[in-house]
Formats: structure tokens, C-alpha cells, sequence
């Protein structure tokens, strides 16, 4: 979906940095068109217009939650 979304193959990307990056700019896209980290995991989820479903915010309060325990545990 990342890909397709971005006009890319998986031919054009040849390691985990190339992948790891592309998610990031996909990402950022997504955010900047939602506003905040949960309707943007909330879009990943469902896509843009099935964010708002509760099954969908769900997912999204479960990725922040995992989130802010990991930041807890790193010194």
C-alpha cells in the first residue's frame, strides 16, 4: 500500500534503509494530511477516509500507548 501509494515498485527499493525511508516520507505525507499522530495511525490503519472508524482508533491508541512505554523504558 506505502508503495503504491507512492508511485513506487518493489524493484526500485534494494534494502531495509530504502524501505525504512520511504515509509518515513509516506508517513510524514499522512501526517501532514491528518494533523496528529493519531488520526495518521488511524489512516495507516484504515486509509484516509476509514480513519474514524472505532476500530481504527483503536489501533492507533494501542500504537501510541506501545510508543510511550518504549520512550519510558530508553534512558
Amino acid at each position: 500500500m506505502v508503495l503504491s501509494d507512492m508511485g513506487r515498485g518493489y524493484s526500485q527499493l534494494s534494502s531495509v534503509a530504502e524501505y525504512e525511508a520511504a515509509f518515513r516520507e509516506w508517513y510524514a505525507g499522512l501526517l501532514l494530511k491528518t494533523g496528529s499522530h493519531d488520526q495518521a495511525l488511524a489512516a495507516y490503519h484504515r486509509g484516509l477516509r476509514g480513519r474514524f472508524r472505532k476500530d481504527a482508533k483503536a489501533y492507533a491508541q494501542r500504537c501510541l500507548n506501545l510508543a510511550t512505554a518504549y520512550a519510558k523504558e530508553r534512558p
